[in-house]
């Protein structure tokens, strides 16, 4: 629509006079200001032709005050129409495409504005004075582009106070839980809740400054770097982007956090040259008479590489007077291409009021001026067939020059409102051990987010028998509703316990000689460690492992042979036997107590080639027994 408005501005500026056309060349470098001087004639074009020797910053002013009228800057698209003189009654049919940027002068001063332009490329600075006059148009070099980004804190504190941080009062800390690196370039949000907006620009002030994104390279990125729950509400009373940059400068948000964001009632949320998601989850919740005109908006690329954006629109609703079609304009997401490889996008669109008997047009979700390609990612989108009829997906995903998505790897629902029983809704399994806790599977929604999109309750998930799980959106916007319960069992014995099974806790392994149950112990032999930095062997008298106890009675044939580090071992109550090559080589070893009763046999080789002044401390009553069993002096 704005390049509609756009073209009708054009085209009904230029058959309203006639136009004549005035060409000139300027080569600027770094050595002279090159300068022209113009007799204007009101209503007449001037278009002048800039080849800069050298890529930077130039500045364009007039030697005095006195020119009131507008100016156009062009890219090379507009050289076609500059070469021959134009008739009456025509227009310059390339200047609504190729404008770059323009302004209206007045007479407050002869300043212009700086413009950036690079080396053996042609550019048109068009002029259109308001009345006769005499005035001399220099050309200069400024300087080369900086690429040293700082940021501006703009926003109000605790007492609605405006306040404007810089770079040094973000490194002290001036606002809890946002921190900046200026060496890499990275904003860091960890659990905040401000106010403020922030915009990145050059270290150097440049001043207003028009540059062409398609000529910047080698872009420097700045990351946002996203912790915790985050939360930033714009105040009304300034208006702005959230986060934007300078075209020098890309976006990149990072991290595993979340960012919940109430933009104001102008400008977007994130703008910038290329924006770029792999990883957070964004939320935008606007106010009800919110009057964004785009959410997101790249002046070259928006790409998703994962992560999750969530969107609550409302409708401006437009009827043209002597129009037979009115608009209902809902914020987008706008770049120049839209590339999404994965990640979930989550849009609710409130239904407009107005009762109208005329054709309707809605913006879509996502217009990219060039290409919109996708080939990955879930899409659930809330909307009546009053804003998207027939929910054709060309309404929703617009790409001027190409619209590409790929069926096979996206997913998209759209509906209003969306029953989230009809999505694909699973858990990794159905069958449980008992345990004597609660059991929660894991469940999976493509595309959604546990805690975020959706909660889940639980019944009868404890004891043994058929247990209960049920889903319900989390949101309370209403692009969800509905719920789904789901069967799973727990049986009564682990499938993990079973005769010669191998088990483990933190620090040891174990081999299971008789199973157990939930009402009677089993037990098991030691057979090694986990834990591999462990001096002090505790073989304790009874382990649990997953709800099911068992009895530790004897250690294992090789159980810790060889090992370098161990330096003392105690022989829980449980143990009957101390199997073959046990601790045997254990070089270290320089005590073993045995705190069990019940020691019925002990390998001749259990202790070989230990310490040779290796002290064995057993119960008093089992010091006669245990020598012989030892073949040892013991205490």
């Amino acid at each position: 629509m704005k390049k509609i408005i756009k073209k009708f501005v054009f085209m009904t500026f230029f058959l309203a006079f006639i136009v004549g056309i005035y060409v000139s060349t300027a080569y600027a470098d770094d050595s002279h200001t090159s300068s022209i001087t113009i007799n204007f004639t009101a209503d007449t074009l001037d278009v002048h032709r800039i080849r800069p020797q050298k890529t930077g910053v130039y500045n364009i002013y007039f030697s005095e005050p006195g020119f009131v009228g507008t100016y156009y800057w062009c890219d090379s698209s507009f050289s076609g129409s500059v070469e021959e003189e134009l008739k009456e009654g025509e227009f310059l049919p390339s200047l609504d495409e190729s404008v770059i940027s323009s302004s209206t002068i007045d007479t407050v001063g002869a300043w212009i504005n700086r413009f950036y332009m690079v080396s053996g490329k042609t550019y048109y600075f068009v002029l259109k004075s308001d009345n006769d006059c005499t005035n001399t148009l220099n050309l200069e070099y400024y300087s080369l582009l900086p690429d040293e980004p700082t940021v501006t804190a703009f926003g109000f504190d605790s007492s609605n106070r405006y306040t404007e941080l810089e770079e040094n009062d973000l490194l002290n800390n001036a606002i809890p839980g946002v921190s900046w690196n200026k060496d890499t370039y990275t904003l860091t949000l960890d659990n905040v809740s401000s106010y403020y907006l922030f915009y990145f620009s050059p270290k150097k002030d440049l001043g207003p400054l028009n540059i062409d994104s398609k000529d910047i390279d080698n872009l420097k990125t700045i990351t946002i770097d996203i912790k915790g729950h985050n939360s930033i509400e714009s105040n009304n009373k300034y208006t702005g982007d959230i986060f934007s940059t300078d075209l020098l400068y890309d976006l990149n948000f990072t991290g595993e956090g979340t960012l919940h964001v109430v933009p104001s009632d102008a400008g977007s949320v994130i703008s910038s040259t290329n924006i770029r998601i792999d990883g957070p989850s964004i939320d935008i919740s606007p106010r009800e008479n919110n009057q964004i005109y785009c959410y997101l908006i790249a002046s070259r690329d928006f790409i998703v590489e994962s992560g999750r954006l969530h969107f609550d629109y409302y409708p401006r609703y437009i009827h043209i007077p002597g129009s037979d079609r009115d608009y209902i304009l809902y914020p987008r997401i706008e770049a120049n291409n839209i590339l999404i490889h994965d990640g979930s996008f989550l849009a609710n669109y409130h239904d407009y009021t107005e009762d109208t008997t005329t054709p309707v047009e809605s913006e879509p979700f996502f217009h990219a001026d060039h290409n919109l390609v996708i080939t990955g990612g879930a899409f659930f989108i809330a909307a009546s067939e009053r804003i998207f009829p027939g929910y054709d997906n060309k309404t929703i995903f617009r790409g001027v020059a190409n619209t590409t998505i790929d069926s096979n790897h996206a997913f998209i629902k759209i509906a209003k409102p969306i029953d989230i029983s009809s999505l694909d809704i699973s858990i990794k399994k159905d069958t449980f051990a008992y345990t004597g806790k609660e059991i929660r599977p894991e469940i999976t929604i493509p595309g959604l987010t546990e805690g975020l999109d959706f909660i889940v309750t639980y019944a009868n998930n404890i004891e043994p028998g058929t247990a209960t799980l049920t889903i319900t959106p989390k949101n309370e916007d209403g692009l969800f509703t509905g719920s789904k319960t789901i069967n799973f069992q727990i049986t009564n014995e682990a499938s993990f316990n079973v005769k010669n099974a191998k088990i483990s806790d933190r620090r040891y392994y174990y081999r299971i000689i008789k199973p157990g149950s939930a009402k009677k112990a089993g037990t098991v032999s030691i057979i090694g460690l986990k834990k591999k930095s462990l001096k002090t062997i505790r073989v304790v008298a009874k382990i649990r492992i997953k709800g099911i106890s068992y009895k530790v009675v004897s250690v294992g044939k090789n159980a810790f042979k060889n090992n370098k580090k161990i330096t003392k071992v105690i022989i829980g109550k449980n143990v009957k036997k101390i199997s073959s090559n046990a601790f045997r080589k254990c070089k270290k070893l320089k005590k073993v107590v045995i705190k069990s009763k019940k020691l019925k046999k002990v390998a001749k080789t259990a202790f070989k080639k230990v310490k040779k002044n290796c002290k064995f401390t057993v119960p008093k009553k089992k010091r006669k027994a245990y020598k012989k069993l030892l073949s040892r002096k013991v205490s």
